[in-house]
């Protein structure tokens, strides 16, 4: 068993997914993160990383956070997500069964 988590991560900046990665560290998580910007690179990802969690930052330029968690819904229903805005540390977890319907 890996006993990393995989993290998928729809986020513009490289900066906010370094932060991301060094307190899920400090706070006991070994991870490998993946960080996407594009539908097609999430797709891809979701289908070749397997991810145990994705986190979706809701204002991304190239890619809508909203359309990421319902591309998780479709394609991986098993794997929770949770959404970000931008800007914040709000985290609102969206169980992938009643995610974006």
């Amino acid at each position: 068993m890996d006993p990393k988590v995989r993290v998928l991560l729809l986020e513009n900046s490289v900066d906010d997914a370094e932060l991301l990665g060094r307190e899920l560290r400090e706070v006991g998580f070994e991870t490998e993160i993946r960080r996407v910007e594009t539908e097609s690179a999430d797709r891809e990802q979701l289908r070749l990383f397997s991810p145990r969690v994705v986190l979706a930052e809701l204002a991304v330029p190239r890619y809508d956070g909203r359309l990421a968690l319902r591309l998780l819904r479709d394609e991986s229903p098993e794997t929770p997500g949770s959404e970000k805005r931008e800007g914040g540390n709000s985290v609102r977890h969206t169980s992938n069964r009643g995610c974006c319907r």
